[in-house]
């Protein structure tokens, strides 16, 4: 009988081992029952393995919400400290400060609305002809209802209040809280990042902030309705809007005098 030398080679192993499981491959690959032992096999070993995987799930939601709070309570910080600084900023006198360009009104029609962006966008029939630029905030009986995102000769798109792309900082008149207003795609607006020690009251007013040069200060944009649930340590408000946005027909646009050629 011949005898093999080299069986006890970690190579000659590795080989016979290759081709056994290849061999168990192909066969497995006959059967039609092989998918349903797999997904069995696989059941049974997830029993075990639970524990862990929930352990590495519950850690990665704490980190993520760590991670989430921190970013917030930066941004409440951020906001508040602006807050204080638009506070200031308004019980100063000024009286060297040159007043902006004066604005005028465009009044336009709603000529184009389509079913699948009814809450987002409009078009009316003024544009640059008229002097209507990109930015220039649209009111509807002197309440705002958005902002002109695109504009033509005799053309201009508005982005409305009610969509969800569209986010204009105002402040409650009563309080001079700081907040922003945002839509939810389905015709409603809700008031964003007030911290919820700011109890504010049903019927407060809103109107544009003195924040940047994209909106005149003081233009309405609605009442606040009900709180709405804390997430993250910020409670928003519904927003009661001075305009209804279902049925709009003619707008006006407020254009600044001597910006544009």
């Amino acid at each position: 009988m011949m005898r093999w030398e080299g069986i006890q080679s970690p190579w000659a192993h590795s080989l016979i081992a290759c081709i056994a499981g290849l061999v168990l491959l192909g066969c497995s690959l006959q059967f039609a029952g092989t998918r349903d032992a797999v997904n069995t096999v696989t059941v049974v070993l997830a029993v075990p393995e639970y524990p862990a995987k929930a352990l590495r799930e519950g850690a990665v939601a704490i980190y993520r919400w760590n991670a989430e709070r921190t970013d917030y309570m930066r941004h409440i910080e951020k906001l508040e400290q602006e807050n204080l600084a638009l506070r200031r900023a308004l019980t100063e006198q000024r009286p060297n400060v040159e007043p902006l360009a004066r604005p005028h009104l465009v009044t336009a029609m709603v000529d184009l609305r389509y079913p699948h962006q009814w809450w987002q966008r409009l078009r009316v029939d003024a544009g640059t002809r008229q002097g209507v630029g990109i930015g220039d905030p649209v009111l509807n009986k002197g309440k705002l209802v958005g902002r002109v995102v695109d504009v033509g000769r005799s053309f201009a798109w508005v982005e409305l209040l009610t969509s969800s792309g569209l986010s204009i900082p105002v402040v409650v008149e009563e309080t001079r809280d700081l907040g922003v207003v945002q839509g939810d795609n389905r015709g409603g607006v809700v008031l964003r990042f007030i911290p919820p020690d700011r109890e504010l009251e049903e019927g407060m007013h809103l109107s544009t902030a003195l924040v940047g040069e994209v909106f005149p200060p003081g233009i309405p944009v609605g009442a606040v309705r009900e709180p709405g649930v804390e997430t993250a340590g910020l409670r928003p408000y519904g927003v009661a809007a001075e305009s209804t946005f279902s049925r709009l027909y003619a707008v006006q646009v407020l254009v600044k005098r001597g910006d544009r050629p």
